[in-house]
Protein backbone atom coordinates (compact mmCIF):
# COMPACT_ATOMS: atom_id res chain seq x y z
CA UNK A 1 0.00 0.00 0.00
CA UNK A 2 1.70 3.15 -1.31
CA UNK A 3 0.30 6.59 0.58
CA UNK A 4 1.49 8.88 -2.56
CA UNK A 5 2.54 12.68 -2.58
CA UNK A 6 -0.36 14.78 -2.12
CA UNK A 7 -2.51 12.55 -0.26
CA UNK A 8 -4.29 12.87 3.16
CA UNK A 9 -5.29 9.90 5.30
CA UNK A 10 -6.68 10.70 8.87
CA UNK A 11 -7.83 8.42 11.20
CA UNK A 12 -10.47 9.61 13.55
CA UNK A 13 -10.42 9.20 17.61
CA UNK A 14 -13.54 6.86 17.17
CA UNK A 15 -11.82 4.61 14.22
CA UNK A 16 -9.29 1.75 14.30
CA UNK A 17 -7.75 1.22 10.68
CA UNK A 18 -5.84 -2.23 10.26
CA UNK A 19 -2.67 -2.50 7.59
CA UNK A 20 -1.77 -6.29 6.93
CA UNK A 21 0.17 -5.37 3.98
CA UNK A 22 3.31 -3.31 3.67
CA UNK A 23 2.76 0.44 3.94
CA UNK A 24 5.06 3.35 3.11
CA UNK A 25 4.55 6.71 3.39
CA UNK A 26 6.07 8.83 0.60
CA UNK A 27 9.18 10.90 1.44
CA UNK A 28 8.78 14.91 0.51
CA UNK A 29 10.12 15.79 -2.72
CA UNK A 30 10.49 12.65 -4.65
CA UNK A 31 10.11 13.30 -8.01
CA UNK A 32 8.70 10.20 -10.13
CA UNK A 33 10.50 9.59 -13.39
CA UNK A 34 8.29 10.33 -16.92
CA UNK A 35 7.18 7.34 -18.96
CA UNK A 36 5.75 8.35 -22.45
CA UNK A 37 5.82 11.80 -20.98
CA UNK A 38 3.70 10.76 -18.05
CA UNK A 39 4.58 11.02 -14.72
CA UNK A 40 3.11 11.52 -11.01
CA UNK A 41 3.33 15.17 -10.02
CA UNK A 42 5.85 16.49 -7.38
CA UNK A 43 3.63 17.51 -4.87
CA UNK A 44 4.29 17.96 -0.77
CA UNK A 45 4.85 14.80 1.40
CA UNK A 46 1.54 13.23 2.13
CA UNK A 47 -0.14 13.63 5.29
CA UNK A 48 -0.49 10.82 7.74
CA UNK A 49 -2.59 11.46 10.93
CA UNK A 50 -3.49 9.48 13.63
CA UNK A 51 -5.78 9.96 16.08
CA UNK A 52 -7.44 6.79 16.64
CA UNK A 53 -6.22 3.07 16.89
CA UNK A 54 -3.84 2.11 14.10
CA UNK A 55 -2.23 -1.72 14.00
CA UNK A 56 0.39 -2.43 11.50
CA UNK A 57 1.32 -6.11 11.22
CA UNK A 58 3.23 -5.18 7.87
CA UNK A 59 6.02 -3.21 7.64
CA UNK A 60 5.41 0.50 7.61
CA UNK A 61 7.56 2.78 6.64
CA UNK A 62 7.18 6.75 7.09
CA UNK A 63 6.38 9.58 9.00
CA UNK A 64 3.32 9.91 11.06
CA UNK A 65 1.64 12.70 13.42
CA UNK A 66 -1.19 13.16 15.58
CA UNK A 67 -3.80 16.45 15.93
CA UNK A 68 -4.41 18.21 19.43
CA UNK A 69 -8.28 17.65 18.46
CA UNK A 70 -8.45 14.08 20.26
CA UNK A 71 -10.31 13.12 23.11
CA UNK A 72 -8.74 10.50 24.62
CA UNK A 73 -5.73 8.84 23.84
CA UNK A 74 -4.33 7.78 20.16
CA UNK A 75 -2.80 4.30 19.60
CA UNK A 76 0.33 3.56 17.00
CA UNK A 77 1.08 -0.21 17.09
CA UNK A 78 3.75 -1.85 15.51
CA UNK A 79 3.75 -5.47 15.74
CA UNK A 80 6.67 -6.56 13.13
CA UNK A 81 10.24 -6.14 13.70
CA UNK A 82 10.61 -4.82 9.83
CA UNK A 83 10.30 -0.70 10.15
CA UNK A 84 11.51 -0.09 6.88
CA UNK A 85 10.12 -0.33 3.49
CA UNK A 86 11.44 0.06 -0.05
CA UNK A 87 9.08 0.51 -3.29
CA UNK A 88 9.15 -0.12 -6.86
CA UNK A 89 8.82 2.47 -8.81
CA UNK A 90 7.93 2.29 -12.92
CA UNK A 91 5.49 1.37 -15.76
CA UNK A 92 3.89 -2.06 -16.29
CA UNK A 93 2.20 -3.95 -18.87
CA UNK A 94 -0.75 -6.44 -18.69
CA UNK A 95 -1.04 -9.29 -20.98
CA UNK A 96 -4.10 -11.92 -20.22
CA UNK A 97 -3.41 -12.71 -16.69
CA UNK A 98 0.31 -11.70 -16.19
CA UNK A 99 1.41 -8.61 -15.07
CA UNK A 100 4.69 -7.50 -16.44
CA UNK A 101 6.78 -4.86 -14.09
CA UNK A 102 9.29 -3.03 -15.35
CA UNK A 103 11.67 -1.38 -12.79
CA UNK A 104 12.93 2.49 -13.04
CA UNK A 105 13.31 3.67 -9.20
CA UNK A 106 13.60 2.53 -5.96
CA UNK A 107 12.03 4.18 -2.96
CA UNK A 108 12.84 3.58 0.94
CA UNK A 109 11.57 5.07 4.21
CA UNK A 110 11.97 4.52 7.38
CA UNK A 111 9.01 4.31 9.73
CA UNK A 112 9.20 7.30 12.15
CA UNK A 113 6.68 9.39 14.64
CA UNK A 114 6.68 12.48 16.52
CA UNK A 115 7.78 11.90 20.45
CA UNK A 116 7.96 13.64 22.88
CA UNK A 117 11.80 13.51 24.48
CA UNK A 118 13.50 15.69 27.11
CA UNK A 119 10.97 18.23 26.60
CA UNK A 120 11.13 18.85 22.99
CA UNK A 121 9.48 17.11 19.78
CA UNK A 122 11.90 15.34 17.63
CA UNK A 123 11.48 12.05 15.37
CA UNK A 124 12.36 8.49 15.80
CA UNK A 125 12.39 5.21 14.31
CA UNK A 126 9.20 2.56 15.42
CA UNK A 127 10.32 -0.48 17.73
CA UNK A 128 8.43 -2.99 18.08
CA UNK A 129 5.99 -1.47 20.79
CA UNK A 130 2.88 1.01 21.68
CA UNK A 131 3.08 4.91 20.83
CA UNK A 132 0.56 6.88 22.41
CA UNK A 133 -0.62 10.18 21.84
CA UNK A 134 -2.79 11.70 24.85
CA UNK A 135 -5.59 14.54 24.72
CA UNK A 136 -4.41 17.91 23.41
CA UNK A 137 -1.24 17.02 22.44
CA UNK A 138 0.07 16.87 18.97
CA UNK A 139 2.68 13.80 19.50
CA UNK A 140 3.30 10.57 19.96
CA UNK A 141 5.25 9.48 23.33
CA UNK A 142 6.44 5.63 24.03
CA UNK A 143 3.58 4.01 25.82
CA UNK A 144 5.09 2.61 29.88
CA UNK A 145 3.03 1.13 32.30
CA UNK A 146 1.80 -1.48 29.59
CA UNK A 147 -0.93 -4.23 29.82
CA UNK A 148 -2.57 -6.24 27.75
CA UNK A 149 -5.41 -7.82 26.13
CA UNK A 150 -6.22 -10.99 24.32
CA UNK A 151 -8.64 -12.20 21.49
CA UNK A 152 -9.74 -15.86 20.29
CA UNK A 153 -10.75 -15.72 16.50
CA UNK A 154 -12.85 -18.88 15.35
CA UNK A 155 -11.64 -19.22 12.22
CA UNK A 156 -14.84 -21.48 11.37
CA UNK A 157 -13.25 -23.80 8.68
CA UNK A 158 -10.78 -20.87 7.65
CA UNK A 159 -6.80 -20.27 7.30
CA UNK A 160 -4.96 -17.52 8.18
CA UNK A 161 -1.47 -16.42 6.62
CA UNK A 162 1.06 -16.54 8.52
CA UNK A 163 -0.65 -17.82 11.80
CA UNK A 164 -0.62 -21.02 14.00
CA UNK A 165 -4.17 -22.32 14.21
CA UNK A 166 -5.04 -24.61 17.79
CA UNK A 167 -8.37 -26.25 17.26
CA UNK A 168 -9.49 -24.02 14.37
CA UNK A 169 -8.72 -20.53 16.85
CA UNK A 170 -5.83 -18.46 16.17
CA UNK A 171 -5.17 -16.39 19.76
CA UNK A 172 -3.43 -13.14 19.59
CA UNK A 173 -2.48 -11.09 22.67
CA UNK A 174 -1.66 -7.43 22.28
CA UNK A 175 -0.24 -4.26 24.19
CA UNK A 176 -2.65 -1.93 26.17
CA UNK A 177 -1.68 0.95 28.56
CA UNK A 178 -3.06 0.12 31.94
CA UNK A 179 -6.41 2.11 33.28
CA UNK A 180 -7.29 2.94 29.83
CA UNK A 181 -10.04 1.81 28.08
CA UNK A 182 -10.04 1.77 24.05
CA UNK A 183 -12.81 0.72 21.21
CA UNK A 184 -11.69 -1.61 18.61
CA UNK A 185 -13.56 -1.15 15.10
CA UNK A 186 -11.00 -3.40 13.54
CA UNK A 187 -8.91 -6.33 13.99
CA UNK A 188 -5.34 -6.53 13.58
CA UNK A 189 -5.36 -10.24 11.69
CA UNK A 190 -5.73 -10.98 8.43
CA UNK A 191 -9.07 -11.70 7.26
CA UNK A 192 -9.78 -15.55 7.06
CA UNK A 193 -10.23 -17.52 3.51
CA UNK A 194 -12.11 -20.35 3.18
CA UNK A 195 -12.49 -22.04 0.39
CA UNK A 196 -15.38 -21.85 -1.90
CA UNK A 197 -16.71 -19.25 0.61
CA UNK A 198 -16.31 -14.99 1.16
CA UNK A 199 -15.19 -13.40 4.60
CA UNK A 200 -18.03 -11.30 5.82
CA UNK A 201 -17.16 -9.89 9.45
CA UNK A 202 -16.19 -11.24 12.31
CA UNK A 203 -19.21 -11.72 15.11
CA UNK A 204 -19.59 -11.83 18.87
CA UNK A 205 -20.78 -14.96 20.73
CA UNK A 206 -21.63 -16.78 17.40
CA UNK A 207 -20.73 -16.93 13.66
CA UNK A 208 -24.31 -15.75 13.67
CA UNK A 209 -23.98 -13.43 16.50
CA UNK A 210 -23.50 -9.53 16.16
CA UNK A 211 -21.16 -7.86 14.42
CA UNK A 212 -17.81 -7.71 16.48
CA UNK A 213 -17.82 -3.54 16.04
CA UNK A 214 -17.41 -1.01 18.66
CA UNK A 215 -15.62 -3.48 21.59
CA UNK A 216 -14.18 -2.06 24.67
CA UNK A 217 -11.28 -3.81 25.66
CA UNK A 218 -8.42 -2.71 27.91
CA UNK A 219 -5.99 -4.64 30.50
CA UNK A 220 -6.99 -8.72 31.12
CA UNK A 221 -9.92 -8.38 28.90
CA UNK A 222 -10.86 -11.69 26.76
CA UNK A 223 -12.28 -11.58 23.45
CA UNK A 224 -14.31 -14.41 21.39
CA UNK A 225 -14.52 -13.79 17.71
CA UNK A 226 -15.87 -15.74 15.27
CA UNK A 227 -15.73 -15.96 11.35
CA UNK A 228 -18.62 -15.74 9.38
CA UNK A 229 -18.83 -16.03 5.34
CA UNK A 230 -21.15 -16.58 2.93
CA UNK A 231 -21.08 -18.52 -0.56
CA UNK A 232 -18.94 -17.85 -2.93
CA UNK A 233 -19.89 -17.29 -6.44
CA UNK A 234 -17.07 -17.61 -8.96
CA UNK A 235 -16.96 -16.80 -13.15
CA UNK A 236 -15.54 -18.68 -15.74
CA UNK A 237 -14.40 -16.56 -18.78
CA UNK A 238 -13.85 -18.32 -21.88
CA UNK A 239 -11.27 -16.37 -24.29
CA UNK A 240 -10.83 -18.02 -27.67
CA UNK A 241 -8.37 -17.80 -30.29
CA UNK A 242 -9.09 -18.10 -34.23
CA UNK A 243 -5.47 -20.06 -35.64
CA UNK A 244 -4.32 -20.53 -39.18
CA UNK A 245 -6.66 -17.73 -40.43
CA UNK A 246 -9.84 -19.08 -39.16
CA UNK A 247 -12.14 -16.10 -38.76
CA UNK A 248 -14.91 -15.78 -35.67
CA UNK A 249 -18.69 -16.62 -37.43
CA UNK A 250 -22.01 -15.88 -36.41
CA UNK A 251 -22.54 -19.67 -36.10
CA UNK A 252 -19.95 -19.77 -32.90
CA UNK A 253 -22.27 -21.52 -30.06
CA UNK A 254 -20.46 -21.96 -26.55
CA UNK A 255 -23.33 -23.17 -24.45
CA UNK A 256 -20.73 -23.44 -20.74
CA UNK A 257 -21.92 -21.95 -17.38
CA UNK A 258 -20.32 -18.49 -16.49
CA UNK A 259 -20.55 -18.77 -12.92
CA UNK A 260 -20.58 -21.34 -10.55
CA UNK A 261 -20.58 -22.43 -6.31
CA UNK A 262 -19.23 -25.14 -4.71
CA UNK A 263 -22.95 -26.99 -5.00
CA UNK A 264 -22.24 -27.04 -8.92
CA UNK A 265 -19.12 -29.30 -8.91
CA UNK A 266 -18.44 -30.81 -10.76
CA UNK A 267 -19.17 -29.09 -13.79
CA UNK A 268 -18.50 -31.05 -17.37
CA UNK A 269 -16.93 -28.65 -20.07
CA UNK A 270 -18.63 -28.89 -23.62
CA UNK A 271 -16.52 -27.92 -27.05
CA UNK A 272 -18.09 -24.81 -28.34
CA UNK A 273 -18.71 -25.03 -32.35
CA UNK A 274 -18.04 -23.09 -35.18
CA UNK A 275 -19.14 -24.28 -38.25
CA UNK A 276 -16.18 -26.91 -39.48
CA UNK A 277 -13.70 -25.51 -37.97
CA UNK A 278 -11.48 -27.97 -35.38
CA UNK A 279 -12.10 -26.67 -31.79
CA UNK A 280 -8.41 -27.62 -30.06
CA UNK A 281 -10.35 -28.13 -26.31
CA UNK A 282 -10.51 -25.60 -23.33
CA UNK A 283 -6.96 -25.12 -20.92
CA UNK A 284 -5.84 -23.74 -17.75
CA UNK A 285 -3.39 -20.95 -17.37
CA UNK A 286 -2.89 -21.29 -20.94
CA UNK A 287 -1.24 -24.79 -20.26
CA UNK A 288 -1.93 -26.95 -23.58
CA UNK A 289 -0.19 -29.78 -22.18
CA UNK A 290 -3.12 -30.59 -20.58
CA UNK A 291 -7.03 -30.23 -21.77
CA UNK A 292 -9.60 -29.40 -19.29
CA UNK A 293 -12.73 -31.23 -19.55
CA UNK A 294 -14.04 -30.89 -16.27
CA UNK A 295 -13.85 -28.59 -13.39
CA UNK A 296 -13.90 -30.07 -9.88
CA UNK A 297 -12.91 -29.38 -6.62
CA UNK A 298 -8.88 -30.37 -7.38
CA UNK A 299 -8.30 -28.23 -10.51
CA UNK A 300 -5.77 -25.41 -9.57
CA UNK A 301 -7.14 -22.34 -8.94
CA UNK A 302 -11.21 -23.38 -8.10
CA UNK A 303 -12.45 -22.00 -5.18
CA UNK A 304 -10.18 -19.04 -4.71
CA UNK A 305 -11.15 -17.02 -7.78
CA UNK A 306 -12.35 -16.75 -11.05
CA UNK A 307 -11.32 -19.09 -13.28
CA UNK A 308 -9.79 -17.96 -16.92
CA UNK A 309 -9.82 -20.86 -19.85
CA UNK A 310 -8.15 -20.72 -23.04
CA UNK A 311 -9.56 -22.18 -26.21
CA UNK A 312 -8.33 -22.56 -29.56
CA UNK A 313 -10.19 -23.30 -32.87
CA UNK A 314 -8.24 -24.25 -36.46
CA UNK A 315 -9.38 -24.97 -39.63
CA UNK A 316 -6.30 -27.94 -39.84
CA UNK A 317 -7.32 -31.32 -40.33
CA UNK A 318 -7.03 -32.46 -36.85
CA UNK A 319 -8.41 -35.43 -34.35
CA UNK A 320 -8.77 -35.27 -30.99
CA UNK A 321 -8.17 -38.76 -29.94
CA UNK A 322 -9.52 -40.64 -27.35
CA UNK A 323 -8.98 -44.17 -25.95
CA UNK A 324 -11.75 -47.02 -24.64
CA UNK A 325 -10.54 -49.87 -22.56
CA UNK A 326 -13.20 -51.66 -24.36
CA UNK A 327 -13.84 -53.58 -20.94
CA UNK A 328 -10.86 -53.67 -18.92
CA UNK A 329 -9.97 -49.79 -17.91
CA UNK A 330 -8.18 -51.94 -14.72
CA UNK A 331 -5.61 -52.90 -17.05
CA UNK A 332 -4.37 -49.09 -17.33
CA UNK A 333 -3.58 -45.89 -14.83
CA UNK A 334 -5.30 -42.77 -16.14
CA UNK A 335 -6.55 -44.02 -19.32
CA UNK A 336 -7.53 -39.73 -19.93
CA UNK A 337 -4.20 -38.74 -19.42
CA UNK A 338 -3.55 -40.08 -22.84
CA UNK A 339 -6.73 -38.23 -24.90
CA UNK A 340 -4.78 -35.95 -27.15
CA UNK A 341 -5.11 -33.28 -29.85
CA UNK A 342 -2.84 -34.00 -32.55
CA UNK A 343 -2.62 -33.33 -36.65
CA UNK A 344 -0.74 -36.24 -37.61
CA UNK A 345 -1.39 -40.36 -36.32
CA UNK A 346 2.19 -40.61 -35.91
CA UNK A 347 1.83 -38.33 -32.67
CA UNK A 348 -0.23 -40.09 -31.21
CA UNK A 349 1.21 -41.82 -27.77
CA UNK A 350 -0.29 -45.26 -27.67
CA UNK A 351 -1.32 -46.32 -23.96
CA UNK A 352 0.15 -49.75 -22.69
CA UNK A 353 -1.16 -52.59 -20.47
CA UNK A 354 0.15 -53.18 -17.33
CA UNK A 355 -0.49 -56.95 -17.11
CA UNK A 356 0.62 -58.41 -20.60
CA UNK A 357 3.66 -60.48 -18.74
CA UNK A 358 1.58 -61.19 -15.81
CA UNK A 359 0.91 -64.79 -15.21
CA UNK A 360 -2.40 -64.03 -13.04
CA UNK A 361 -4.30 -62.00 -15.71
CA UNK A 362 -5.95 -64.21 -18.81
CA UNK A 363 -5.68 -61.14 -21.86
CA UNK A 364 -2.87 -59.26 -23.38
CA UNK A 365 -2.75 -55.90 -25.18
CA UNK A 366 -2.74 -56.91 -29.25
CA UNK A 367 -3.18 -53.26 -30.51
CA UNK A 368 -6.02 -50.35 -30.32
CA UNK A 369 -9.09 -50.33 -33.04
CA UNK A 370 -10.87 -47.82 -34.99
CA UNK A 371 -14.05 -50.05 -34.88
CA UNK A 372 -14.24 -52.14 -31.35
CA UNK A 373 -13.11 -56.00 -32.04
CA UNK A 374 -12.77 -55.60 -35.35
CA UNK A 375 -8.77 -55.75 -36.10
CA UNK A 376 -9.18 -55.12 -40.01
CA UNK A 377 -9.53 -51.89 -38.39
CA UNK A 378 -6.06 -51.63 -36.27
CA UNK A 379 -4.60 -47.87 -35.86
CA UNK A 380 -1.39 -47.79 -38.03
CA UNK A 381 0.41 -44.70 -37.16
CA UNK A 382 2.17 -44.39 -40.80
CA UNK A 383 -1.41 -43.95 -42.63
CA UNK A 384 -3.96 -41.31 -42.23
CA UNK A 385 -6.69 -42.75 -43.05
CA UNK A 386 -9.39 -42.62 -40.59
CA UNK A 387 -8.16 -39.28 -39.79
CA UNK A 388 -9.88 -36.19 -40.04
CA UNK A 389 -10.95 -32.99 -38.44
CA UNK A 390 -12.97 -34.98 -36.37
CA UNK A 391 -13.08 -36.89 -32.67
CA UNK A 392 -11.53 -40.03 -32.89
CA UNK A 393 -12.30 -43.11 -30.66
CA UNK A 394 -9.40 -46.21 -30.41
CA UNK A 395 -10.98 -49.31 -28.97
CA UNK A 396 -8.36 -51.51 -26.95
CA UNK A 397 -7.94 -54.93 -28.90
CA UNK A 398 -7.70 -57.81 -26.51
CA UNK A 399 -6.07 -61.55 -26.89
CA UNK A 400 -6.28 -64.62 -24.69
CA UNK A 401 -2.83 -65.74 -23.30
CA UNK A 402 -2.10 -69.53 -23.30
CA UNK A 403 -3.77 -71.15 -20.17
CA UNK A 404 -1.53 -73.39 -18.49
CA UNK A 405 -3.34 -75.95 -15.26
CA UNK A 406 -0.86 -77.15 -13.21
CA UNK A 407 -2.04 -80.40 -11.77
CA UNK A 408 -1.22 -82.15 -8.63
CA UNK A 409 -1.96 -86.12 -10.06
CA UNK A 410 0.30 -87.36 -12.41
CA UNK A 411 -0.28 -87.22 -16.03
CA UNK A 412 -2.56 -90.02 -17.09
CA UNK A 413 -4.78 -90.09 -14.06
CA UNK A 414 -8.53 -90.75 -13.73
CA UNK A 415 -8.43 -88.61 -10.83
CA UNK A 416 -6.67 -85.22 -11.91
CA UNK A 417 -6.97 -81.89 -10.00
CA UNK A 418 -5.70 -78.81 -10.76
CA UNK A 419 -3.56 -77.34 -8.45
CA UNK A 420 -3.56 -73.70 -9.92
CA UNK A 421 -4.22 -71.92 -13.00
CA UNK A 422 -1.17 -69.17 -15.13
CA UNK A 423 -1.56 -67.16 -18.03
CA UNK A 424 1.10 -66.86 -20.90
CA UNK A 425 2.04 -64.16 -23.19
CA UNK A 426 1.60 -66.31 -26.64
CA UNK A 427 4.90 -66.26 -28.84
CA UNK A 428 7.28 -65.85 -25.69
CA UNK A 429 8.75 -67.57 -22.87
CA UNK A 430 7.30 -68.43 -19.88
CA UNK A 431 8.57 -69.17 -16.18
CA UNK A 432 7.34 -72.30 -14.61
CA UNK A 433 5.79 -72.43 -11.27
CA UNK A 434 7.72 -73.81 -8.32
CA UNK A 435 7.17 -77.31 -6.79
CA UNK A 436 6.02 -75.63 -3.40
CA UNK A 437 3.16 -76.86 -1.85
CA UNK A 438 2.07 -78.91 -4.45
CA UNK A 439 0.56 -81.19 -1.78
CA UNK A 440 -1.92 -78.59 0.26
CA UNK A 441 -3.48 -81.02 2.41
CA UNK A 442 -2.99 -84.87 3.19
CA UNK A 443 -5.79 -86.05 1.23
CA UNK A 444 -3.66 -85.41 -2.11
CA UNK A 445 -2.73 -88.44 -2.33
CA UNK A 446 -1.85 -89.76 -6.22
CA UNK A 447 -2.57 -93.36 -6.84
CA UNK A 448 -0.82 -95.75 -8.87
CA UNK A 449 -3.01 -99.08 -10.91
CA UNK A 450 -0.36 -101.06 -8.47
CA UNK A 451 -2.06 -100.19 -5.61
CA UNK A 452 0.67 -98.19 -4.29
CA UNK A 453 0.61 -94.29 -4.08
CA UNK A 454 2.76 -91.30 -4.54
CA UNK A 455 3.27 -88.17 -1.90
CA UNK A 456 2.69 -84.91 -4.26
CA UNK A 457 5.33 -83.73 -2.20
CA UNK A 458 7.81 -86.02 -3.74
CA UNK A 459 7.19 -84.36 -7.13
CA UNK A 460 10.71 -82.91 -8.46
CA UNK A 461 9.95 -81.74 -12.28
CA UNK A 462 6.91 -81.31 -14.79
CA UNK A 463 5.43 -82.82 -17.28
CA UNK A 464 3.53 -81.27 -20.53
CA UNK A 465 0.64 -83.49 -21.23
CA UNK A 466 1.25 -85.15 -24.74
CA UNK A 467 5.01 -84.73 -24.35
CA UNK A 468 8.09 -87.26 -23.15
CA UNK A 469 9.32 -84.38 -22.23
CA UNK A 470 10.18 -83.32 -17.99
CA UNK A 471 11.02 -79.66 -17.19
CA UNK A 472 12.91 -78.53 -13.87
CA UNK A 473 10.50 -76.34 -11.54
CA UNK A 474 10.81 -72.06 -12.59
CA UNK A 475 12.73 -72.91 -15.58
CA UNK A 476 12.01 -70.62 -18.75
CA UNK A 477 10.47 -72.79 -21.31
CA UNK A 478 9.19 -71.75 -24.80
CA UNK A 479 6.85 -73.85 -26.02
CA UNK A 480 4.05 -71.29 -25.89
CA UNK A 481 5.00 -69.86 -29.10
CA UNK A 482 1.58 -69.07 -31.11
CA UNK A 483 -0.88 -70.90 -28.93
CA UNK A 484 -3.14 -68.11 -28.50
CA UNK A 485 -6.05 -68.65 -26.62
CA UNK A 486 -5.41 -72.51 -25.63
CA UNK A 487 -5.39 -74.68 -22.30
CA UNK A 488 -2.61 -76.84 -21.61
CA UNK A 489 -1.94 -79.06 -18.79
CA UNK A 490 1.23 -79.62 -16.49
CA UNK A 491 1.78 -82.69 -14.09
CA UNK A 492 4.16 -83.60 -11.49
CA UNK A 493 6.67 -86.22 -11.76
CA UNK A 494 7.18 -88.16 -9.18
CA UNK A 495 10.38 -89.99 -7.53
CA UNK A 496 9.53 -93.68 -7.31
CA UNK A 497 12.71 -94.31 -4.82
CA UNK A 498 11.71 -91.72 -2.34
CA UNK A 499 7.67 -90.89 -2.77
CA UNK A 500 6.08 -94.61 -3.52
CA UNK A 501 4.51 -96.17 -0.66
CA UNK A 502 3.13 -100.07 -0.35
CA UNK A 503 -0.67 -100.17 0.46
CA UNK A 504 -0.68 -103.06 3.29
CA UNK A 505 -3.94 -104.80 4.94
CA UNK A 506 -4.65 -107.69 6.83
CA UNK A 507 -7.64 -110.16 7.59
CA UNK A 508 -8.26 -111.53 10.63
CA UNK A 509 -10.21 -115.09 10.95
CA UNK A 510 -11.99 -116.51 12.98
CA UNK A 511 -11.22 -119.99 12.19
CA UNK A 512 -8.72 -122.33 13.48
CA UNK A 513 -5.11 -122.64 12.87
CA UNK A 514 -5.04 -119.62 10.67
CA UNK A 515 -2.54 -117.00 11.54
CA UNK A 516 -3.08 -113.78 14.06
CA UNK A 517 -0.88 -111.28 14.34
CA UNK A 518 0.51 -110.59 17.46
CA UNK A 519 2.42 -107.78 16.50
CA UNK A 520 4.32 -105.43 13.83
CA UNK A 521 7.06 -102.99 13.46
CA UNK A 522 8.39 -101.02 10.61
CA UNK A 523 12.03 -100.19 10.78
CA UNK A 524 12.39 -101.49 13.82
CA UNK A 525 9.65 -99.08 15.31
CA UNK A 526 6.78 -100.86 16.74
CA UNK A 527 2.90 -100.25 14.82
CA UNK A 528 -0.04 -100.80 16.60
CA UNK A 529 -1.69 -103.99 14.74
CA UNK A 530 -4.49 -105.60 16.55
CA UNK A 531 -6.89 -108.05 15.86
CA UNK A 532 -8.96 -105.52 15.49
CA UNK A 533 -7.25 -103.18 13.49
CA UNK A 534 -6.95 -104.91 9.25
CA UNK A 535 -5.66 -101.51 7.80
CA UNK A 536 -4.79 -100.56 5.18
CA UNK A 537 -1.03 -99.27 6.16
CA UNK A 538 0.83 -97.43 3.89
CA UNK A 539 5.11 -98.18 4.29
CA UNK A 540 7.95 -96.71 1.77
CA UNK A 541 9.15 -99.31 -0.78
CA UNK A 542 12.62 -99.18 1.06
CA UNK A 543 11.28 -99.70 4.58
CA UNK A 544 11.51 -103.08 6.53
CA UNK A 545 8.54 -104.99 7.43
CA UNK A 546 8.40 -107.40 10.62
CA UNK A 547 5.45 -109.27 11.14
CA UNK A 548 4.97 -112.19 14.36
CA UNK A 549 1.85 -113.88 14.48
CA UNK A 550 0.42 -117.15 16.62
CA UNK A 551 -2.45 -119.53 16.12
Amino acid sequence: MKLMNGSYLYVASNASLSIGSQFIIYPNGFVDTAYGNIAYPTLPAPNFVVDGDVRFTGAIGGFTETYNTKLDYAYLYEDTPNTSVTSLEGYGTRDKLSFIFNQTAEVTEYATAMVYDNGTLAETNLEKTVYVSEANTDYFIKASNLGSYTINYHLNGGIISNETATNDIVTKSYPIVKGVNITLNSFSINNPVKRFYDFNSWRLSSIDGEVANGINVSDGTVIDVYANYSVATYSIIYNLDYRDGSIMSENYVNNNILEFTEADLPISLTKPTDGNLFFYGWYYNNDTSKEITQITTDLDGVGYGDIELSGYFSTKIMSSVTFDANGHDDYFTDLASYNIVTSSPSEVVLPTSLYDEDTNTQYYLKGWTFTKDDPSTLFDPSSLENFSSENVTLYALWGSKVTINYYYNYYGSSDNHILSTMYYYPGRKGQLRSLENVSENEDKKVYASDNSYYDVLGASKWQFENSSTYYEPETIVDFLSSREGQTYGMYPLFDTEVTRYWKLSFSNSKYVNTYIIQSASINGSPVNIKQTTAGPYYVKMSDSIYIETYT
